[in-house]
């Protein structure tokens, strides 16, 4: 058959890559996840995700995983089998399945299983057993039973909607195929399973055994895709997805058809090359030039090719090298053009009458007035018709007279004097709009003034990176510099991103830097080069093409997943070439693409979400259409999972999240890459709001907003009553510790007074016996003053006293014998003491006696050793040490102060 059908194909003519189709092929089986291979139909629910019927169960498809759902105890279906022959989207949003020969509905929502087929029975009063799906395209389902008998069904209420007939029902029923072209390039509807337009006009055709043909209109000859589908078996069509993509089936798995062109047009060499600069002069030629052939072809404005410039001047039509690798172009105001190349110096072309006149300027050591280099790597002019030419390793060169027969180059050695060594090898520069010169170096940024400036006289300023500065540039090894419509300057750097200067004084001797890197948006740190599109900055890496917008800081990645290729971009600056277009350099060739045009019509992905896992539940499936999430006080750990729905290709797409708890304003968003789980830990009471957005496939992010109410329920401990309770016990702490402080201080003060009014007694009573024992109006006044305490303490207490009036005097006595006076034990006494006067019998003892010595000093003239041994301290200087430690002065000391008193 392959052989008729080749020959049946004409092929079409040459088109140009930029109009190629483009065919994707992916398979899925068990080892991309599926549950078993073989595959019986294909279904995208309302929300977008896919369903795959397995003979292994229910497999849910997010673009990413394949999730396995089967009936289950607790659904109302019996678990007589997981082998599911076919299934159907109904008008409610829910899956029809047919399991071996019965009917069941899956609901999306639960994910659970329903057997209306026995409602169906009991209310008919006979048993069905199915064998086919029918869909009718009136939104009602017949199902082709044994015995010749047809169920029809609503999708609303199948098991009330039901009837019987014993034939076929008439209706329009949907195709098993999707051909919208029954015939084309000599092949009929029954050969093939597939034929459609794609959203570029491409018709594709796919047929029965997996080939795949293309034309651009069902009246031109078919192209045969290169690559074709290897089934091991007879395809069937099941489903076109919605971003339109083709899924096929078979019995080794599904087979996913993604349908594309190349967004660009790649204008290839004889011989691959890597296009290292690119230019346009003023009568709007493209020039081209390749460096590892060392050819310069010349184009017209259309791309057109003019033939290749040689080094006799003259252009060729057939590959010839210019004999260097150009590496620069420009074009001064007198219409000559110069190129830089490495390492063969400078060349001046004039044109005239069809050729150029080509003139060579190298390095000579012994002239000071040569060009200091041979590599050239930049060259521009300024507004007084200098030309400016950056050199590797030779540094900056000027020279003031283009159009001069030998011009004079002003350098490091005969003239730029004040040029720094540390960025001898220039790579780029610029003139600003304001007449700043600017070089991009691999040893950091020059600037100097350049208007109405000799170069003898200019001041230069090198800007590098400082460690303890982040506003400073950051890496001081540049790659190119630009002046965007705005006035704006980019700096990109060999691997450190792309640098924004912020200050407003350019020739300022500090310059502020605003730094896009991998870390805050781009793709890569990698930049080679720079150029601006209506106000994007357009980016070139390594293998791929950012487009950022520095105004928010957004960035697009357009690398090999969108360019269908894996592509290397060269050092080139990319440059209009009109009609939208710009010419892009590769390492191999360079291609025209338009910058408006780039992803264009790219899917937005919608976010799913996949599962829910909760502490101590497990993991949940059932959750896409979950608005509300209601957590009970002990489920305070979740994961919520995610996916943007992308099936032509996801890999790429990144993700970001918000939590905001209570609505208060203050959440941020989490850039986790292309992670697609979020976890959050030891949720405190409240109501979140879990916002998820992300990417499209080329990087650029989408208002594609997911938002999860997230309720987590607080314990009794954690709720107002409980917060209640906690004042109402705080109020209560607080109240007893202050009765208890302000009840132990009366107690303390009581027993302070008590004290003080024993000791006053005693020495009423020493006053009294001096006076011959008449009872004096101090005495009295002691008397009276007495504290009232029960019988058994006052007894107790009138012996103590007894006792301490007795032996004040004696140093021997102890304790003891104070207990045995008052008829108690020691501890009893010690006790009593504590409780009464707040004092151990020691401290009331030394204390009785220090008064009393406090008095004899302030009332006699005894000497101060008498008046210790008669208060009961053998140890004069243990005397003078306590009596110190109570009055805070010694015994003569207080003797005259109180005397003077």
């Amino acid at each position: 058959m392959r052989n008729i059908i080749s020959t049946l194909i004409l092929l079409a003519g040459c088109l140009s890559l930029s109009a190629q189709p483009i065919c994707r092929i992916t398979h899925y089986d068990e080892f991309n996840g599926l549950s078993q291979r073989l595959v019986k139909q294909v279904v995208q629910d309302n929300s977008g995700l896919l369903w795959l019927a397995t003979w292994n169960g229910l497999n849910r498809f997010d673009g990413y995983d394949f999730i396995t759902v089967k009936p289950r105890m607790g659904d109302d279906v019996e678990l007589y089998s997981d082998r599911i022959n076919d299934i159907k989207l109904m008008a409610t949003g829910n899956i029809l399945c047919r399991i071996d020969n019965r009917c069941v509905v899956f609901d999306v929502n639960t994910y659970t299983f329903k057997d209306f087929l026995h409602d169906v029975e009991r209310r008919l009063r006979r048993s069905f057993s199915v064998l086919r799906l029918l869909p009718a395209e009136d939104g009602t389902t017949v199902l082709e039973c044994e015995g010749g008998v047809f169920l029809t069904i609503n999708d609303s209420d199948p098991a009330a909607s039901a009837t019987v007939s014993r034939s076929r029902p008439l209706k329009r029923y949907r195709p098993a195929t999707n051909l919208q072209y029954e015939s084309i390039g000599g092949f009929s509807g029954k050969e093939l399973i597939y034929s459609c337009a794609d959203r570029y006009g491409t018709i594709w055709v796919i047929t029965r055994n997996g080939d795949i043909y293309h034309t651009t209109s069902p009246h031109k000859p078919l192209s045969r895709y290169p690559e074709s589908i290897t089934p091991q078996g007879t395809l069937y069509y099941t489903t076109t997805d919605n971003q339109g993509n083709v899924w096929l089936r078979s019995n080794f798995g599904v087979y996913k058809i993604v349908f594309g062109r190349y967004p660009y047009k790649l204008i290839e060499q004889p011989s691959p090359t890597e296009c290292r600069c690119l230019y346009r002069d003023k009568k709007n030629r493209i020039w081209m030039a390749g460096k590892d052939d060392a050819s310069l072809h010349l184009y017209d404005s259309k791309l057109n090719s003019l033939g290749y410039l040689g080094q006799d001047g003259r252009l060729h039509e057939s590959h010839t090298s210019f004999g260097a690798a150009v590496y620069s172009m420009t074009e001064d105001k007198y219409g000559q053009l110069w190129l830089g190349t490495k390492p063969q110096g400078l060349f001046r072309l004039r044109e005239s009458g069809g050729r150029f006149d080509i003139g060579n300027y190298r390095h000579n050591p012994k002239d000071a007035a040569s060009v200091s280099g041979n590599n050239i790597y930049d060259m521009t002019s300024d507004s007084n018709g200098r030309l400016w030419i950056a050199t590797m390793k030779g540094g900056l060169n000027c020279i003031e007279h283009p159009d001069s027969h030998h011009p004079a180059f002003i350098n490091i050695n005969n003239g730029l004097r004040g040029y720094p060594a540390e960025a001898l090898s220039a790579r780029r520069l610029i003139i600003t709009s304001s007449g700043v010169l600017m070089v991009a170096t691999t040893g950091g940024l020059v600037v100097a003034n350049a208007k109405g400036v000799k170069p003898q006289d200019m001041t230069f300023r090198l800007h590098k990176g400082e460690a303890a500065r982040e506003s400073s540039l950051g890496k001081t090894a540049l790659m190119d510099i630009i002046e965007d419509s705005r006035h704006r300057v980019f700096i990109a750097s060999e691997s450190g991103g792309v640098s924004q200067i912020m200050s407003g004084n350019l020739l300022a001797d500090r310059l502020d830097f605003k730094h896009y890197t991998a870390g805050n948006g781009l793709s890569s740190d990698i930049t080679l080069s720079l150029t601006e599109h209506r106000g994007r900055l357009y980016i070139v890496s390594n293998n791929s093409l950012m487009a950022l917008a520095p105004d928010s800081g957004t960035c697009a990645t357009y690398n090999s997943f969108y360019w269908q290729k894996r592509l290397r971009f060269s050092d080139a600056h990319p440059i209009p070439i009109g009609n939208g277009q710009w010419l892009v350099g590769l390492q191999d060739a360079c291609m025209v693409v338009s910058p408006d045009s780039l992803g264009r019509g790219c899917h937005v992905p919608r976010i799913a979400l996949t599962a829910i896992s909760v502490q101590n539940r497990p993991d949940n499936h059932a959750v896409n259409n979950l608005d509300t999430l209601l957590l009970q006080p002990d489920e305070r750990n979740l994961t919520v999972r995610f996916a943007a729905l992308d099936y032509a290709d996801a890999r790429e797409i990144e993700y970001a999240f918000l939590m905001d708890k209570d609505q208060d304003g203050d959440a941020v968003w989490n850039f986790i890459g292309k992670t697609r789980s979020a976890t959050f830990l030891d949720m405190e009471p409240g109501t979140y709001r879990l916002v998820i957005r992300s990417t499209d496939s080329n990087g650029e992010w989408q208002d594609n907003m997911r938002t999860l109410t997230i309720i987590v329920k607080p314990t009794f401990w954690e709720t107002g009553w409980a917060y209640l309770l906690y004042l109402t016990l705080l109020t209560l702490v607080v109240y007893v510790i202050t009765y208890t402080i302000y009840y132990v201080r009366g107690i303390k003060r009581k027993q302070r007074e008590t004290l003080a009014a024993y000791l006053k007694l005693l020495d009423e009573r020493q006053e009294q016996a001096g006076c011959d024992n008449v009872e004096t109006p101090a005495a009295a006044e002691a008397k009276a003053e007495e504290p009232a305490l029960s019988a058994e303490d006052e007894q107790m207490m009138k012996r103590i006293m007894a006792f301490v009036e007795a032996e004040l005097s004696n140093p021997d006595v102890n304790i003891c014998d104070m207990a045995e006076a008052a008829a108690v034990s020691k501890s009893g006494l010690n006790r009593k003491l504590k409780s009464i006067l707040g004092v151990t019998p020691a401290e009331f003892m030394r204390e009785t006696r220090l008064r009393r010595a406090a008095s004899l000093l302030t009332t006699t003239n005894k000497a101060v050793n008498d008046i210790a041994m008669e208060c009961g301290f053998a140890d004069q200087n243990y005397f003078s040490k306590c009596f110190k430690a109570r009055h805070e002065a010694s015994p003569t000391e207080y003797r005259k102060r109180t005397r003077r008193a």
